[in-house]
């Protein structure tokens, strides 16, 4: 049986379970059935790659959506462990063997995360699982079989 693995982080929990709600929303919205949905907690932004990896390589995932809030702090922190996360997860993406979206929200405010898990911004949770869904209707489509050349000598 096909699944759909979320991965979510438990650190900012306010605005990460309005973008797991939404992604959530998507997927039930499109007929998706609640029994084929794995969802992973994760403490943090730098487990999310770890999680998406080992789920992306468990037999029957067919795509791995990623959620998380990676806030400005005091030092550039936020902008390493972005940077660390996102480079792992396009490589997760481009190697790996199911696509791989994510909401990793990157922003220096409470505010500005919050518009863009169901405010103002719309909920980018919800456009990462549309993403997915659309990435594997895309690869769904069986090739059609290449036409054999009868013709006689």
């Amino acid at each position: 049986m096909s699944k759909i693995a979320v991965v979510y982080t438990r650190y900012h929990e306010r605005v990460v379970s309005a973008l797991l709600d939404g992604a959530l929303e998507v997927y039930y919205e499109a007929g998706g059935d609640p029994d084929d949905v794995i969802l992973v907690e994760v403490p943090g932004a730098f487990e999310i790659p770890y999680a998406a990896s080992a789920l992306a390589y468990e037999d029957g995932v067919r795509g791995v959506v990623v959620l998380g809030c990676v806030m400005k702090g005091e030092t550039d922190h936020h902008l390493h462990l972005a940077s660390s996360v996102f480079h792992a997860l396009a490589d997760l993406n481009v190697w790996g063997p199911v696509p791989v979206t994510q909401a990793i929200l990157t922003v220096d405010t409470l505010e500005q995360a919050l518009q863009r898990s169901g405010g103002k911004f719309g909920n980018k949770g919800r456009e990462a699982m549309e993403a997915l869904l659309s990435m594997l209707d895309l690869f769904a489509q069986e090739e059609e079989p290449e036409e054999e050349d009868h013709a006689e000598d």
